[in-house]
This record gives structure tokens, C-alpha cells and sequence, in this order.
């Protein structure tokens, strides 16, 4: 296999590896916040966001960064984690943040992983089931 075969190969394992998880993942410029790349699991939630849109504007609908980010200071902390929810999309996510190089220039790496049914709360009938099955007293009268 040629150097270019091996090349592209490599890319394609890279999106392949990255469209296959179970995680909003995508790649800002930490200085612009302008989207770099996005994974095919953060087009499926917000299919206008584009790469060089700003990632506030592309997943919050905001005309400025917010105020929360992960990624700010990012070339400080090199990894920040945190909850955030969005209201725009109704989610709850982990967000991880991590700086990276990404075309040969500092990048960061943001995965961020659904935790929504994590924080509604269970339905009655569910904490009944669970409080059940572990001999607990119930806390629902």
C-alpha cells in the first residue's frame, strides 16, 4: 500500500471511529469557537449546524458564546468537564472537553454524551419497580 493509500485509509478509520460513537462530538477553534468538524451523531441532532458556523450559534441559537463553555480556558485546564443543558435541543450532556491539535493548529475536542434520562426524574410506577426490587421502603404515599 502507498504512503497516499495509507493516508486516506487512516482519515476514513478517523471518521469512521468518530461517526460510530454514541456521542455528540465535534472540534471548534478555541479562540473563534467556529465549528471545525462535527460527527454524524451532532449533524442527527442539529442538521443546520455547519462547519464555520460558531458552535453557539450552531447548538444554542445564541449570538454569543455562553457564558458556561467548556471550552473556555481550554488552553489552561487542557480538559474541562461539566453538565450543561440545552434548552434549544431539550437535552441534558456531559460535555468533555479537551484540547487537541487539529490541522496542525490548537484545537478543541468537545464529546458530549446524553445524559437527559439521568436527570428527569423516573416515572411513579419505574421508582416503585426499582424500590421493589431493592427492599427499600417506597417514598412515594
Amino acid at each position: 500500500m502507498r504512503a497516499q493509500e495509507r493516508l486516506t485509509q487512516a482519515t476514513e478509520d478517523l471518521h469512521t471511529l468518530l461517526n460510530t460513537q454514541n456521542s455528540w462530538i465535534y472540534v471548534i477553534d478555541p479562540d473563534t469557537f467556529r465549528l471545525n468538524y462535527i460527527n454524524a451523531k451532532t449533524r442527527e441532532i442539529a442538521p443546520e449546524a455547519k462547519v464555520g458556523m460558531h458552535c453557539h450559534q450552531a447548538f444554542f441559537q445564541r449570538g454569543t458564546p455562553c457564558s458556561l463553555c467548556p471550552a473556555k480556558g481550554i488552553r489552561q485546564t487542557v480538559n474541562h468537564t461539566m453538565e450543561i443543558f440545552n434548552p434549544f435541543l431539550q437535552v441534558w450532556s456531559l460535555a468533555d472537553a479537551s484540547l487537541i491539535r487539529w490541522a496542525g493548529k490548537d484545537a478543541c475536542l468537545l464529546c458530549c454524551h446524553d445524559i437527559t434520562p439521568y436527570k428527569q426524574p423516573a416515572p411513579e410506577s419505574q421508582r416503585l419497580q426499582s424500590c421493589s426490587k431493592t427492599n427499600e421502603p417506597s417514598s412515594v404515599t
